[in-house]
C-alpha cells in the first residue's frame, strides 16, 4: 500500500509515470526491509513498510540538509525539487526549500497542478 501511496503522491506534484513508478519501487525497497518486525518473513519481491517501525528506517540525511560526514545526503532527492520547482530563469528560491522542511511544498504543487489542469480543460 506505501507504493501505491508514493506513486500516488507523486504523480500529485507533478512527476511522470516512469520517474513515479521507480520512486515507490525504490522507496519501499529501501525502507521496507528496515521497518520489518523481527521474526517476520516477508514474500519475495514484497517490500511493505511497516508504518510501526518507520523509526526504523531513518537514515543519515533525515535529520537535516547534510549527512555526519556534511555531505548533501539526497542528491536525486535535491534534483527532482529543481526539476520540479526552478522558475523561468533556472533558480530555486531559498522559500520553495523552506517548504519542503515544513511539508508545505507538497500540497502547494499538486494545487498548482491541478489548477493549471482545470485551465487547460477550460480552453
Amino acid at each position: 500500500m506505501a507504493g501505491k501511496a508514493a506513486d500516488t503522491g507523486f504523480r500529485a506534484i507533478g512527476c511522470g509515470v516512469a520517474l513515479s513508478a521507480a520512486s515507490a519501487v525504490f522507496v519501499n525497497a529501501a525502507l521496507g526491509p528496515g521497518t520489518k518486525p523481527e521474526n517476520q518473513k516477508t514474500p519475495p519481491f514484497k517490500f511493505p513498510i511497516y508504518v510501526k517501525n518507520i523509526h526504523k528506517g531513518k537514515h543519515g540525511s533525515d535529520s537535516g540538509v547534510y549527512d555526519s560526514s556534511g555531505r548533501v545526503g539526497g542528491f536525486t532527492e535535491w534534483k527532482v525539487l529543481y526539476s520540479l520547482c526552478k522558475d523561468k530563469e533556472g533558480f530555486l528560491h531559498k522559500d520553495t526549500v523552506r517548504a519542503v522542511y515544513d511539508g508545505s511544498l507538497f500540497e502547494r504543487l499538486e494545487q498548482e497542478r491541478k489548477a493549471k489542469k482545470e485551465s487547460t480543460k477550460k480552453k
